[in-house]
C-alpha cells in the first residue's frame, strides 16, 4: 500500500509509511474501508481537520456507533491538552486535605513556635503539595519539551540534594536528644557543625532540594497559578532558612557565623 507514494519522493514515502503503520486512527480507518480508494485527502496533522468537519460524510452509510467512535478518536489529540487545565476534582482535594493533615501532625511541635524554622517550613510543604497536585496529570506527557526537560533535571537534582544533605547530617552532625529545642526533630538536634561534603558549598541542601522539587512541579505545565504557588513556596523556604540560621547562631555562636561567611544559602557561589 505504501508503494503508491514512491513517485512522490523519499519524504512522501517514509511519511506515509510511518503514518499508515504507526497512527492507530489512520490504520483503523483504513482497515474499516472508510476512506474511498480513489479519494484524495489533505493531511491536517492527524487528519482530524477533515474528519471533524465532515465526520458523517466519511462514514456515510455506516452505523451511528461508528460515527461516534470516529468523533471520539479523532478529537482526542485536540482535547488531551485542555483537560489538564480543568479545575481540581474531588480526588485532588481529598489528597490535599489528607496530605495537609499529615503535615500538620508532622509539624505539630514547630507550629507551636511561630519563630522556629519548622513553622515556615510547614507552609512551604503545603505549597509544594499544592503545586504537585496542580500539575500531576500532565507530568511526563511531553518528555522532550523544553519545560519538561527542565522539570526532569530539577527532579533529579532534588533527589541528589536531599540524599547528600541528610547523609551529611546523619554521619557528621552527632545528633543528641539532650539538645533542648522542642521544635527540632531528632536528626536536627546536631551538636557538631557540619561543614564538609555538600555543606562545604551550601548551608541548606535539603531546602534547596525542596526548591528544586517545587519548581520541577511547576515546569511540568507552567501557568499563572503555578507561578504564584512556586513563588510562595520559595518565599517560605527563604524564611525557613533564615530562621534556622538564627537558631544555629544561637547554638554554635561564632563558629557558625564564620561558616556562614564562606558559604551560600541554596546555590553554590550564587545565593
Amino acid at each position: 500500500m505504501n508503494a503508491r507514494f514512491l513517485p512522490g519522493g523519499r519524504f512522501a514515502y517514509h511519511h506515509a509509511r510511518g503514518r499508515l503503520a504507526s497512527d492507530c486512527r489512520i490504520r483503523e480507518l483504513s482497515k474499516r474501508g472508510i476512506f474511498p480508494a480513489a479519494a484524495h485527502f489533505l493531511d491536517f496533522g492527524y487528519g482530524q481537520g477533515y474528519a471533524q468537519a465532515h465526520p458523517r460524510r466519511l462514514v456515510a452509510g455506516r452505523p451511528d456507533h461508528l460515527c461516534n467512535w470516529l468523533d471520539h478518536t479523532l478529537t482526542f489529540s485536540r482535547s488531551h491538552r485542555t483537560k489538564y487545565r480543568r479545575r481540581p476534582h474531588m480526588n485532588d482535594l481529598t489528597i490535599f486535605l489528607v496530605g495537609s493533615a499529615l503535615l500538620v501532625w508532622f509539624s505539630r511541635k514547630a507550629l507551636r513556635h511561630t519563630k522556629s524554622h519548622g513553622f515556615y517550613r510547614f507552609f512551604a510543604w503545603e505549597a509544594i503539595l499544592a503545586q504537585l497536585l496542580l500539575n500531576h496529570e500532565p507530568w511526563g506527557t511531553q518528555p522532550l519539551s523544553p519545560h519538561q526537560i527542565t522539570a526532569q533535571v530539577l527532579q533529579l537534582l532534588s533527589l541528589l540534594l536531599v540524599a547528600l544533605g541528610l547523609l551529611g547530617l546523619l554521619l557528621r552532625g552527632k545528633a543528641d536528644k539532650q539538645r533542648t529545642d522542642p521544635a527540632l526533630y531528632g536528626f536536627e538536634k546536631t551538636t557538631a557543625l557540619v561543614s564538609s561534603g555538600i555543606y562545604k558549598y551550601i548551608r541548606h541542601p535539603m531546602y534547596s532540594s525542596l526548591l528544586a522539587l517545587g519548581w520541577a512541579g511547576y515546569f511540568q505545565e507552567p501557568s499563572l497559578l503555578g507561578t504564584a504557588i512556586s513563588l510562595f513556596a520559595s518565599y517560605c523556604l527563604l524564611r525557613t532558612a533564615k530562621a534556622e540560621e538564627q537558631e544555629c547562631l544561637a547554638y554554635f555562636g561564632t563558629q557558625y557565623a564564620e561558616y556562614r561567611q564562606r558559604t551560600r544559602m541554596f546555590i553554590p557561589y550564587v545565593i
